[in-house]
């Protein structure tokens, strides 16, 4: 969370003094993100993971029918969808596709073991902001998602306070 405080200024005589802060919560900070993956463990994982970075909140589907229901249900609440290409119930990538043919603009990460220079461009030509392989670092997944993220402000690197 990122504070703002004001400061007042008194001054008696020729002394000022500060004080009187008034502390104000602005804005949550957290980004909700969709992760769609069939490995259970890999998503508890991405979850613990974004959430120890600061500034991201994790929810979890393992199929692309779970996920087209928590798009709708959350529609406006979701930042950002990390899709696995594979899954049980199918691609990823044509998930993504219907996504941007039904003008829905949220930012999507495919996650995938493959790895051949043809996947990574049919996923990215079908719609997706960004492609990472795995194994992943997760440093690398979480500077991704801040990047397509831009116009929201990391509040986990934000230590001070901002006098108003």
């Amino acid at each position: 969370m990122l504070r703002f405080v004001k400061e007042r200024k008194l001054t008696f005589g020729a002394h000022d003094y500060y004080c009187l802060r008034e502390e104000k919560i602005i804005v949550e900070a957290d980004h909700r993100i969709l992760i769609v993956e069939d490995d259970v463990e890999l998503s508890k994982t991405i979850v613990d993971q974004l959430e120890a970075a600061g500034g991201f909140t994790g929810m979890s589907v393992t199929t692309i029918q779970a996920a087209e229901q928590a798009v709708f249900a959350h529609a406006g609440n979701v930042s950002a969808i990390l899709l696995d290409v594979s899954l049980p119930d199918g691609d990823g990538r044509d998930f993504c596709a219907r996504l941007r043919q039904n003008g829905n603009n949220i930012p999507v990460v495919l996650v995938s073991g493959l790895d051949q220079e043809n996947d990574i461009v049919r996923g990215l030509d079908l719609g997706a902001d960004a492609y990472v392989r795995k194994p992943f670092a997760f440093s690398e997944l979480i500077a991704r998602l801040r990047w397509l993220l831009p116009n929201q402000a990391d509040f986990s690197t934000q230590k001070g306070v901002a006098y108003i």
